[in-house]
């Protein structure tokens, strides 16, 4: 296992012991997570350190907006785009792919633990 994959392991279990203690992702968190992978990029050269910050960048656009369409909390998006610049190009798109699928079953799971799935796939369609 990488370094890279070792510290997104390790931040991301961070990100969801704390939010699911406080509702919240600290920013600390997420600041050191992006430092983080833009240093570990650095050790691969100029070339993958931009990279790195093109991918965070691209990430944290996307995920504002679907902050601002109401789908993912401001934490939730600052962690993405951290974590997509530990994963790099294309790396990065299989990551958001994949928390998408996982973001989707948890909800379902939760409106149906809640007895509200029928609504919730209601108001989807």
């Amino acid at each position: 296992m990488t370094t890279a994959a070792i510290v997104l392991l390790l931040v991301t279990f961070a990100a969801a012991v704390t939010d699911v203690r406080t509702h919240r992702i600290p920013n600390v968190l997420t600041g050191f997570a992006a430092v983080a992978a833009i240093a570990i990029s650095a050790l691969s050269g100029p070339t993958a350190v931009l990279t790195c910050v093109v991918v965070m960048i691209a990430a944290f656009v996307a995920g504002s907006i679907a902050f601002s369409a109401g789908w993912l909390g401001g934490g939730d998006v600052k962690l993405i785009a951290a974590c997509c610049g530990f994963a790099g190009f294309p790396g990065a798109v299989s990551l958001v792919l994949s928390i998408l699928i996982a973001g989707a079953v948890l909800a379902l799971v939760t409106a149906a633990a809640r007895g509200r799935l029928v609504a919730l796939v209601r108001s989807t369609a």
